[in-house]
């Protein structure tokens, strides 16, 4: 084991491993860094540049590595983090549909806590290629929450949470969003002489935060289909009213009728079909489809009688309400509404 630094501090009231200082030179106009601690390592088995533990033995706050960082020149400073950590992308890599990172900027063996806010980087002059999601709700609809505990006592060589949780399998979620999922390597526990403790293993991760946004979008494609429907609702076709002298008597039957019945499902996402029943003595009969505000999208002609059936595909059709016609023999016979989600 070399060791560029090695401190042990203990049974005092402060006691400290290695403390060190670095304050920046008094002219502000001296762009230098200061760096308290710096850790470094490269090109081992296992490489860590700076690593802490905290075990409670005796009472007391324990905290294995601490970092503050304070501007003492004003506004000059350029920047100031307390702890920084570092690892290149490259790190990462790809085979057989399968992302392993080998090392990232931060690992922590346990839980996280920020007093404060956590930030990603979301700055728009980062991003390329930028795009509007589309068919969020199919997406998650793909997806399948879980409960679970973690099997604590199978993995002791890191600090599992203990309870029940709640959450997505990592594998689950590869099949549908692969870019959320990543296989990170737990590096192994070594003692005081360099023997193993506890092996290295791979272990599957999801990026949960990026699934914030597709929430967001299937939020805003189910709010289209509740708009257009409350808008039919809301605004029904209106009804003439009804002349006692013009009321005229019929015998209803179902031999040689005409019927359109509603698609089913409805709404739909791909495709949805469509019933219909066209008797011999019809010579012309097609089925029309237009969009609310009257653009004809499609017209189909039926040339068989009898009972029959359309499988209507949508895949590239906008979201939200359209009309199908049926016409037999130049009269329109009914209308049906559909909605596309």
């Amino acid at each position: 084991m070399n060791l560029a630094v090695y401190g042990f501090g203990a049974y005092a009231a402060n006691s400290y491993g290695v403390y060190a200082q670095a304050y920046n030179s008094d002219d502000e106009d001296t762009p230098i860094q200061s760096i308290g601690v710096f850790g470094e390592a490269r090109l081992s088995p296992l490489s860590i540049g700076v690593h802490g533990y905290a075990e409670d033995w005796v009472d007391g706050d324990v905290i294995g590595v601490k970092g503050e960082a304070e501007v003492y020149l004003g506004t000059n400073a350029n920047s100031w983090y307390g702890v920084y950590g570092s690892a290149p992308v490259q790190t990462c890599t790809t085979s057989g549909g399968v992302t392993t990172c080998a090392g990232a900027a931060g690992y922590f063996n346990g839980d996280v806590f920020a007093s404060g806010a956590v930030y990603n980087n979301s700055d728009i002059k980062l991003k390329d290629q930028i795009q509007p999601i589309a068919n969020a709700s199919n997406l998650l609809s793909q997806l399948s929450p879980k409960q679970y505990v973690y099997k604590t006592n199978t993995f002791p060589g890191i600090n599992l949470a203990t309870g029940q949780h709640y959450g997505l399998l990592a594998q689950e979620v590869e099949s549908v969003l692969p870019d959320l999922v990543k296989e990170f390597k737990t590096p192994k526990s070594l003692d005081s002489t360099g023997a193993e403790i506890y092996a290295s293993f791979d272990s599957k991760a999801v990026n949960y935060i990026e699934l914030i946004p597709l929430l967001i979008s299937a939020v805003n494609e189910q709010k289209v289909v509740i708009d257009s429907l409350l808008n039919v609702l809301q605004s029904p076709t209106p009804i003439a009213p009804i002349d006692p002298n013009n009321v005229q008597k019929i015998t209803l039957s179902n031999n040689s009728s005409i019927i359109l019945n509603q698609n089913d499902p409805n709404p739909f996402n791909e495709s949805t079909n469509i019933t219909y029943s066209i008797p011999e003595e019809v010579k012309e009969a097609k089925i029309i489809f237009t969009s609310t505000i009257g653009v004809i999208i499609n017209t189909v002609m039926i040339n068989e009688r009898g009972s029959g059936q359309l499988e209507v595909y949508a895949s590239d059709l906008s979201k939200g309400i359209y009309q199908y016609t049926l016409i037999c023999d130049g009269k329109v016979i009914a209308s049906k509404k559909m909605v596309k989600q």
